[in-house]
């Protein structure tokens, strides 16, 4: 199977392949503990970044909009039994996404559409870094949102926000000055029925040396040695000499009191063959994204993180989104049916993991134009979030069809911003794409303040972005833009 975003400029939209184990630091969060206020311990959230840009569009379908089939001429997803929605005539979902419709259909399960930037920028680098630093201005050296959500909520876990990823996702990278923010490429490797714990480092003692001393912003990197190998570090001077010092003993006692546990291999599979997901994909390139799943569940409910990320790329479909059953389609399987495949499993295997007290967040940086380009979609605006949990108001938000515009949303109000999903736009920027009925920041805040419970007098207190967030909250402008969805 071709990929579609193999050039170098766009690895970091792809699903790295786990290397040897990697830890990398972010400088840290603040006395978390000793500073919140508020904020509900006891919740845990697990995000996935789409990388790449998702077609909403052929996820949460508007098959009653005529538009659509006239759009998607070789694309469209014809309706059928797999599709079809309960409570939703005329919005289906992708065929695919047979787990994912259960769970919608049991009402756990709410699609946010038309979310996005209203400034439209549709750059992969841009979007992605205003999506997960929370605001709205570019800077370079901004924190994720998540550290600074975190620092509202008192968490006394070992590891309170931790990326599982490739790279260090920004979402979660900090800057403050006291617990580290952790990045684990592959903590646990497969052994049998256990995943065990794979970083294998060689304890440098108390203070570390710091061998070589090279700087990388805002983050302190420590790559896992075996037998008596030196322990490589970045930083220098006390104060990240004491912040590796604090790193080591966390990974201490995660070695200590997570070394193994009993994996689920049907749940979360993570090696090419096995019968659960052999029609998914075809290459075994996309399994450490169960493996990451499947750890990132793990260090959720036993209250190691009350955060925990992971990403999967690959949703830059310019081409080869063609599907079995679609108009036009080819009988082989397209890269965006594989990718939704994936998803919705490894979705439907967490919530089933999950206790009553988490949600899953999933997100991308925009969507894609309304109109195919004979085998894809480009770039476009308004993307499709989804929010998955018992604690969510299940739902499609912000899509409702011209036939019956009072269609009940599982008791959600319909807002004033509500329109058809492919309707004219009314800015001309947005003239190929989705035009955004919700500025991107607004689901961010309902899981801050209704999902996490942070007192919203306190969003101010959030370091980079709470001003901003505290107006969105408020919305004194009364921007549509700005309305809570009330999905949580």
């Amino acid at each position: 199977m071709k990929k579609n975003n193999s050039i170098g400029r766009r690895d970091i939209l792809k699903v790295g392949a786990a290397s040897l184990p990697l830890c990398a630091f972010s400088r840290s969060l603040s006395a978390m503990a000793s500073a919140a206020a508020g904020g509900n311990p006891n919740r845990r959230l697990l995000t996935i970044f789409l990388r790449g840009g998702n077609d909403g569009v052929n996820c949460v379908i508007p098959h009653g909009d005529l538009d659509y089939v006239n759009a998607r001429q070789t694309i469209a997803i014809p309706p059928g039994p797999l599709t079809s929605l309960n409570g939703y005539p005329g919005i289906g979902i992708h065929p695919a996404m047979t787990g994912l419709r259960t769970l919608f259909n049991q009402g756990k399960v709410a699609f946010l559409h038309r979310v996005g930037n209203l400034e439209g920028q549709r750059s992969h680098f841009n979007e992605m870094h205003l999506l997960e630093t929370g605001r709205l201005d570019y800077k370079a050296s901004a924190k994720g949102w998540v550290p600074q959500a975190l620092s509202q909520v008192p968490a006394t876990g070992l590891m309170p926000a931790i990326s599982l990823s490739h790279r260090m996702q920004r979402m979660y990278l900090s800057s403050a000055a006291s617990d580290p923010t952790f990045h684990l490429q592959a903590p646990y490797s497969t052994s049998g029925a256990l995943r065990t714990l794979a970083i294998d480092f060689a304890d440098p003692g108390s203070p570390p040396a710091i061998t070589p001393a090279i700087r990388v912003a805002n983050r302190v990197e420590v790559t896992g040695a075996s037998g008596a190998g030196a322990y490589p570090v970045t930083g220098e001077g006390p104060f990240l000499r004491s912040t590796i010092q604090t790193s080591i003993n966390k990974l201490r006692q995660l070695r200590g009191n997570h070394a193994a546990f009993n994996r689920n291999g049907t749940a979360f599979p993570t090696v090419a063959g096995d019968p659960n997901v052999a029609s998914l994909a075809a290459t075994s390139s996309y399994y450490n994204f169960f493996a990451r799943m499947e750890e990132a569940v793990y260090m959720l409910n036993q209250g190691i993180s009350n955060f925990a990320g992971v990403e999967l790329g690959g949703w830059d479909t310019h081409n080869e989104q063609t599907t079995a059953g679609q108009v036009g389609g080819s009988s082989a399987q397209g890269i965006h049916q594989i990718l939704l495949a994936m998803l919705s499993h490894a979705i439907t295997s967490a919530k089933a993991s999950l206790g009553a007290d988490s949600m899953i967040l999933v997100v991308s940086e925009f969507g894609r134009t309304n109109r195919d380009n004979g085998s894809g979609t480009d770039h476009g605006v308004g993307a499709l979030y989804m929010a998955i949990g018992d604690q969510v108001n299940g739902g499609v938000y912000n899509c409702w069809l011209p036939a019956s515009p009072t269609m009940p949303a599982m008791g959600q109000p319909k807002g004033s911003q509500w329109r058809r999903l492919l309707a004219p736009p009314t800015d001309p920027k947005y003239f190929d794409a989705i035009e955004p009925a919700t500025d991107f920041r607004v689901p961010l805040i309902e899981i801050a303040t209704k999902f996490f419970q942070i007192p919203s007098a306190n969003l101010v207190n959030l370091s980079e972005v709470g001003p901003a967030w505290r107006d969105i909250y408020n919305n004194t402008m009364m921007n549509p833009a700005y309305a809570q969805l009330n999905f949580v």
